[in-house]
């Protein structure tokens, strides 16, 4: 009852997050000793609204481990738009730190698609599992 009754509240204040429905799949190229693997493929099936590329985040976790940042491309732009939508594909990429490599093979890591709200604030639209291979 309290959580419906903030989400209405939220949702009034427009503060509520858009919700992203994806998958995650792991990306074909195996992981190096170098930085820059290809990791895994997010795509996006359907969303609330888009998020602007600029404010995408893309970031994965080792349980229990620390948060890190990654880079991406938007690898499938379905409407041109430049923002992240439904039936966008984004690929995760190493940071150009060899952060991974083949001795992570079956580690799990959590994923997450967040979106940069103000100056030190996120909203997480998506959260997954990956594992490494």
């Amino acid at each position: 009852m309290r959580l419906s009754i903030l989400a209405t509240l939220l949702s009034l204040v427009g503060c509520v997050p858009t919700a992203f429905y994806a998958t995650l799949t792991d990306h074909t190229d195996a992981l190096s000793t170098g930085g820059s693997d290809k990791l895994f493929e997010v795509e996006v099936s359907s969303a609330d609204a888009n998020v602007d590329l600029a404010d995408v985040r893309l970031t994965f976790q080792p349980i229990g481990g620390t948060m890190t940042a990654l880079n991406f491309v938007l690898t499938v732009d379905s409407d041109g738009d430049g923002a992240v939508g439904p039936g966008d594909k984004l690929t995760g990429i190493e940071p150009g730190l060899d952060l991974l490599n083949p001795g992570n093979d079956g580690q799990t890591f959590n994923v997450r698609l967040s979106e940069k709200t103000g100056v030190n604030t996120v909203s997480v639209h998506w959260e997954g599992s990956w594992g490494a291979q």
